[in-house]
């Protein structure tokens, strides 16, 4: 049996053997819809006039921390109505233009290209989240987890 588990973000100390798989970069976005009868934010803190969709965490996700194109960040406080603990919840909810959300740069560029989201603060991005196998040490080496892991990473690559 194949005992492997994929976690996001940073890896802490652990007593497991990680491979990083991939790396998925994220930004703004809302459906145009959203913006039909509001304005659309020039600056991070105009986020604080908008509804922003959060994932629901512990501790409350209440501020945003943005990256400039010089690498600056700017951390705003964001609020809004809608919360939830499914990200696909929040994507739904993006595209249905219920406010503003984050989605992974590779789908933004295709919904934007399809007409269905806008990039919102195009001079920002979020600090990318890296993506890791994790394993018993000693099992990294075996075939089977080789060449799933392989892939695995390939279809990230693909869908992230």
């Amino acid at each position: 049996m194949l005992k492997n588990g994929v976690i996001r973000g940073d890896l802490k100390d652990s007593r497991l053997s990680a491979r990083r798989l991939h790396s998925v970069s994220w930004a703004l976005a809302a459906a145009p819809r959203y913006f039909a009868s509001r304005h659309k934010p020039k600056i991070p803190s105009d986020l604080s006039e908008h509804v922003c969709l959060r994932i629901v965490s512990n501790p409350p996700q209440n501020e945003w921390s943005l990256i400039d194109a010089q690498g600056n960040v700017e951390t705003v406080h964001v609020a809004g109505n809608f919360e939830a603990d499914d990200s696909r919840v929040l994507a739904d909810a993006t595209y249905a233009g219920l406010g503003i959300g984050i989605r992974p740069e590779k789908e933004l560029a295709a919904a934007v290209e399809a007409g269905t989201l806008v990039r919102v603060l195009p001079r920002y991005r979020f600090a990318s989240m890296e993506v890791y196998a994790l394993m018993s040490k000693g099992t990294s080496h075996l075939a089977r987890v080789s060449t799933f892991l392989d892939f695995f990473s390939e279809l990230l690559k693909k869908e992230a």
